[in-house]
């Protein structure tokens, strides 16, 4: 007779935390790159988002009598992190709060914490902010028309990147939206 066990089945003897480590280490390049096009718009999105689900996190595991040492343990960054790269980069400091907010709270904790989540937590908080600012409309082939704006005068500005520039607006993306 076989026993019922829940998920994973396969261990690789990696920590969580390791194993957070090496996402979060998979995700720098293009943290790296939302740096580099979006200067210090990328900077605040990605520290407040990272900075608040971790002491979001904090704040619930104290207020549930938990022990603390789970923040250490990297998924909370890395629900940040996520959060930060999927969101724009002109999100208002207060929005991505909300969005850790409901990333740690409302889809992680609500559910039992790390492994027991319905839906990955950062993309759940994407998903209900969606709607809830004016700065995720006007979107223009899946783009938001800042950003577009911004990598084209990127490459405008740096010499030998006008191949990028010509690409893009072959692509059909508006020269300037």
């Amino acid at each position: 007779m076989s026993a019922l066990i829940s998920s994973p089945h396969l261990h690789s003897g990696d920590s969580v935390r390791s194993t957070m480590i090496t996402v979060i280490l998979a995700l720098a390049p293009a943290s790296f790159v939302s740096v580099y096009l979006f200067g210090w718009l990328g900077v605040l999105v990605i520290g407040t988002s990272i900075g608040g689900c971790m002491g979001l996190e904090w704040i619930s595991l104290r207020m549930m009598g938990r022990s603390t040492a789970a923040v250490g343990d990297g998924s909370a960054a890395l629900t940040g992190l996520f959060l930060a790269l999927t969101l724009p980069p002109t999100t208002s400091w207060w929005m991505v709060l909300i969005g850790c907010f409901m990333a740690i709270m409302l889809a992680k904790q609500v559910y039992g914490g790390l492994g027991f989540n319905l839906f990955n937590p950062a993309l759940a908080a994407r998903v209900i902010l969606q709607p809830a600012s004016h700065r995720f409309e006007g979107v223009v082939n899946g783009l938001p028309k800042i950003p577009v704006r911004y990598i084209q005068l990127q490459m405008l500005n740096h010499p030998g990147r006008s191949y990028l520039l010509k690409r893009t607006v072959q692509a059909g993306l508006p020269p300037d939206h």
